[in-house]
């Protein structure tokens, strides 16, 4: 193994070359692949109305498809005028370009108001799946967040007729800054439970409707005797779910995290923040719908481990002009406009470990046995009462807050910025890491740095 000064004079040499490289500077005649503008306005959602930060005025924000192994740009413009913005690609690795990460003060500076970044993604081969992209700064995420797909040219490795994006956020009765105030306040302030889950943007508050044009479930639509695969996405920030399909048991896992995986067969999932699933489901024939003597199923959503059980709903909607005209009515419909009188499905309580060790690739991936595994990773969450909320990664702290007697000093700009320009001094101290599980105390990094090509800005 080279010593530590070998080491450190590498990782010197290749900072130094990336630093010798110029800058690509992108004005307004480069033309990227995608646009985003990212805004703040009052939205009417699930029947209350909500100050929220918003990518391209939707929520959720649109869904991106991207292709593996080609470059990408897409700019995001900042459109509001009081707050900074970052875009991150929630799933996706970003070691070809790490500037366009979109973690502020990590990888980039903030993007500040009423200016753009462009951000380069490639994506390598073997990585098509499901994803989301999201704000990364404060609590905009909660609504500035949207599907991310990863497309092969090649056919996926299962045969389906078609698919749906299953979107999970959720609903909170208070501004982007009300809650991020709360959190970080000293002593803590809990914003309580969401007033609704939204559903692909779409769901009914449990208090204070306003509106109650804009309080209406999701409706999926479906054709009998088909096989579709569901790309389940839980874009949420505080909520744990729970959900499943009235009268569907037969979900069949084949994608978790953006990796395909053996068939697995579930009743229900459970998803927790940033996860991401894809199933088959295949819908009933004509004969079953006739025998249910119904076109519409509940999809029914519950959060898990809290001190009260937030339920929503969307509708899995048959199409009954593909069967004969004994179940093509409307009268076979449930409304839009109202959650179901009583519970369609009875989901059990939170499951302890839910596939974990259960789901196994498609494909071999050279993923370490529990046997070889040589370094550990231990995060520690911790509230001091009355005082602040305590972040460590093997025992080193990353918070802002002043008030935090044991804080460390956190780096005055951006960690890649900082190597980019040469800036030794953050460099981790590979003595000081080797004794702390890999992680510098002091610059809070790793010892391994790897480097790339200065980012694009404007």
């Amino acid at each position: 193994m080279p010593s530590p000064s070998i080491m450190m004079g590498v990782i010197s040499a290749l900072v130094a070359g990336v630093a010798a490289l110029h800058a690509r500077v992108h004005d307004d005649t480069f033309t990227p692949d995608l646009v985003l503008s990212v805004t703040r306005q009052n939205v009417s959602v699930a029947g209350i109305e909500r100050y929220s930060t918003l990518i391209n005025s939707s929520l959720p924000a649109p869904m991106l498809r991207i292709p593996e192994n080609q470059v990408v740009w897409i700019r995001v413009h900042n459109e509001m005028v009081d707050e900074n913005v970052t875009i991150h690609w929630h799933g996706l690795a970003q070691a070809a370009y790490p500037f366009s990460d979109g973690t502020p003060l990590a990888s980039q500076w903030p993007i500040p108001p009423k200016h753009f970044f462009d951000y380069e993604l490639k994506t390598l081969d073997g990585t098509a799946g499901t994803y989301f992209y999201h704000a990364h700064v404060g609590f905009q995420a909660v609504t500035a967040t949207g599907p991310l797909i990863v497309e092969s040219a090649k056919p996926p490795p299962y045969a389906y007729d078609d698919e749906r994006i299953v979107f999970l956020q959720e609903l909170f009765n208070k501004t982007d800054a009300e809650v991020e105030e709360g959190l970080v306040a000293t002593p803590l302030r809990w914003t309580g439970e969401p007033q609704s889950w939204l559903i692909n943007g779409k769901g009914i508050s449990s208090y204070g409707i306003v509106d109650p044009s804009s309080a209406t479930l999701s409706v999926i639509d479906v054709e009998p005797h088909k096989a579709y695969r569901f790309r389940f996405i839980a874009a949420t920030s505080l909520s744990y779910a729970s959900f499943g399909f009235e009268n569907h048991t037969n979900l069949e896992i084949i994608e978790a995290d953006g990796h395909y995986t053996k068939v697995h067969s579930v009743e229900f999932l459970q998803m927790g923040t940033g996860q991401r699933f894809s199933t088959l489901l295949k819908t009933k024939t004509c004969d079953e719908l006739k025998s249910f003597g119904k076109l519409d199923f509940y999809m029914q959503l519950e959060s898990r481990d809290r001190t009260s059980v937030v339920t929503n709903y969307a509708i899995l909607r048959y199409d009954g002009s593909k069967c004969n005209s004994t179940i093509s009515t409307k009268d076979l419909h449930v409304p839009v406009n109202a959650n179901p009188l009583t519970t369609p499905i009875q989901l059990p309580p939170t499951v302890n470990g839910f596939l974990d060790y259960v789901l196994q690739p498609l494909e071999p991936n050279d993923f370490p046995a529990a046997t070889e595994v040589t370094r550990r990773i231990v995060i520690n969450v911790q509230q001091i009462v009355n005082q602040w909320y305590a972040w460590e990664n093997n025992g080193v702290r990353w918070t802002d807050d002043a008030s935090d007697p044991l804080e460390h000093t956190t780096p005055s700009k951006p960690y890649l910025v900082a190597l980019y320009q040469n800036e030794t001094g953050y460099l981790p101290n590979y003595e000081l890491a080797i004794t702390n599980g890999g992680l510098d105390p002091e610059t809070k990094t790793s010892a391994h740095v790897h480097t790339t090509g200065p980012p694009a800005a404007g």
